[in-house]
């Protein structure tokens, strides 16, 4: 029963076929619920993640270094 299940997934996934006895209306349904639930969470723009990793780099460098680093950075 495993090998079956393992085997039909293994096909869905490599050919990207939906599931043929799947209910278009059940899955339509799970999609916009899913959708739902992930819409009111803000997403990181990548310039705001560049920044954060920037600060916390120049935070773990040792001070003289992290100083000429933020001299270097706003200048």
């Amino acid at each position: 029963m495993a090998r079956k299940l393992l085997t039909l997934i293994w096909t869905l996934l490599t050919r990207g076929e939906p599931y043929r006895t799947a209910d278009p209306l059940r899955t339509q349904a799970k999609e916009r619920r899913m959708e739902r639930r992930a819409a009111p969470y803000p997403v990181a723009q990548a310039s705001d993640l560049a920044r954060e990793v920037r600060r916390l780099v120049l935070d773990a460098l040792p001070l003289p270094v992290a100083a000429e680093e933020r001299a270097c950075a706003f200048s």
